[in-house]
């Protein structure tokens, strides 16, 4: 149902943009890309370049970190870090966010293999873990 009156309107606004920010942060990671830093020093440039002009009565870093929706201080190492190596440097992802290959191929005689395992477990009754599957594998010799 479409609002009727403009104060509905502007509260309906107001909803989406919260929603829509609330999923950004819901969605977004902590570590910023090389990307984002990249828009960082942008937009701290660019305002810093204005602020020649215009008298600025808020920190530049807090305008950035509040258009990016970053903390200012993420937004002030940015750029001091940029100042003193002239470069963006970006740390790695975490190592369980990295894919990694498998430790088990996976193909049909594998997969059946493991079923069969799981069942004959389950028929007993006994706790399974990876670990146990993993031997049973290597019993096979498939891994």
């Amino acid at each position: 149902m479409a609002p009727c009156t403009p104060r509905e309107a502007k509260r309906a606004r107001a909803e989406t943009c919260n929603d829509a920010v609330a999923y950004v942060q819901a969605n977004r990671g902590r570590e910023l890309t090389k990307a984002e830093r990249l828009d960082v020093l942008h937009l701290y440039s660019v305002l810093q370049s204005q602020a020649v002009a215009v008298a600025q009565h808020e920190p530049i870093a807090a305008t950035v970190a509040q258009m990016l929706g970053r903390s200012s201080r993420t937004v002030q190492q940015n750029w001091a870090r940029f100042k003193a190596e002239q470069a963006v440097a970006v740390a790695l992802p975490p190592a369980y966010r990295q894919p990694r290959p498998s430790r088990i191929s996976y193909n049909l005689k594998a997969k059946s293999v493991v079923q069969k395992f799981i069942r004959m477990r389950c028929e007993t009754r006994t706790r399974t873990v990876a670990r146990d599957v993993l031997d049973h594998l290597a019993e096979k010799g498939i891994a």
